[in-house]
């Protein structure tokens, strides 16, 4: 049964308002709260997954994008990647993490490429 975009959506947004954060970034003021919300419902095979994490790692350790993360009035931004399949369904995978630098962000990569 495939259900619509709108359902989909709504699914995707009440699992990030269940989504637990962590102390550590939940205390300390950032520039953006970024979520990537990730389908990895039964249409994505596992190879795909793992194409999507190797991009956002990717993009997240890219020097352009650490850049305009520095820019910010504070320099640093809050990251999580969420998976979720459908209604109900859907768990952080990466929980939330401060990124203000290159290491920050591999660190957050690492994390990201080594999720099964």
């Amino acid at each position: 049964m495939r259900f619509p975009a709108a359902l989909r959506c709504r699914a995707a947004a009440s699992v990030l308002l269940l989504a637990p954060g962590t102390a550590g970034a939940a205390d300390l003021p950032v520039d953006l709260e970024l979520v990537l919300a990730v389908d990895i419902s039964r249409s994505i095979d596992a190879e795909e997954a793992r194409l999507q994490r190797l991009g956002y790692a990717s993009a997240l350790t890219n020097p352009r994008v650490l850049a305009a993360i520095r820019s910010g009035f504070l320099g640093r931004i809050a990251v999580t990647y969420v998976e979720w399949a459908g209604i109900g369904s859907g768990s952080p995978a990466v929980g939330w993490s401060v990124i203000a630098d290159a290491d920050d962000a591999a660190a957050f990569a690492g994390a990201l490429v080594d999720r099964r």
